[in-house]
């Protein structure tokens, strides 16, 4: 996606992972990030590998520094 740098200034996605880290810009909370990261049946998925099952997605890991109150409800 085309990032805005005042509300959005990046959005990576991990090859090897699926890790998807989005990282906020000015009017949001300059600098902070939200990893948003993909799980099939409590493991983490693996590049090249089909999921065990249906992907779950976790959003309040260390790698998260975007503030609760600008993380969605179930990230909170």
């Amino acid at each position: 996606p085309t990032a805005q740098a005042d509300r959005v200034k990046a959005v990576t996605i991990a090859a090897a992972t699926g890790v998807i880290t989005i990282e906020y810009g000015t009017k949001i909370e300059n600098g902070k990030a939200i990893a948003l990261v993909p799980a099939s049946g409590g493991a983490a998925l693996v590049a090249g590998t089909p999921p065990a099952g249906p992907i779950t997605w976790a959003c309040n890991t260390a790698t998260t520094t975007l503030a609760a109150k600008y993380r969605p409800a179930e990230c909170r």
